[in-house]
């Protein structure tokens, strides 16, 4: 079986298992996927749902090797579970310059101390 075949989590937990033998003092962190705005045109590949739901293997992966698991996606969404429109940088994806700070901004209040 390649990587290839293997579906996301499996790479992903072999990713953090990987790293967790290579370095073992290493301290991981893995975290949520940021949301989409409404305006994404790609909505069909991308979209709020599957992106939570990828977070969500992506805690469970964290919680299962003993990682810590920060919620970026709290940083920026709005109250239903969106990118706000003025949160990108004109295609419903990329994170303004003001996003990126409120990002910081949480990692500086809810990472590792």
């Amino acid at each position: 079986e390649t990587s290839e075949e293997r579906p996301p989590p499996e790479k992903c937990r072999r990713m953090v298992e990987a790293l967790k033998e290579a370095c073992p003092e290493t301290k991981i962190m893995l975290s949520s996927l940021y949301p989409v705005a409404l305006s994404y045109p790609y909505q069909d590949d991308i979209n709020n749902g599957k992106l939570a739901a990828a977070s969500g293997w992506i805690y469970e992966i964290a919680e299962e090797q003993g990682v810590r698991y920060i919620d970026l996606a709290s940083a920026v969404k709005d109250e239903n579970g969106d990118l706000p429109e003025t949160s990108h940088i004109g295609d419903g994806y990329h994170l303004s310059k003001d996003a990126l700070e409120d990002v910081l901004m949480y990692i500086r209040t809810h990472a590792y101390q």
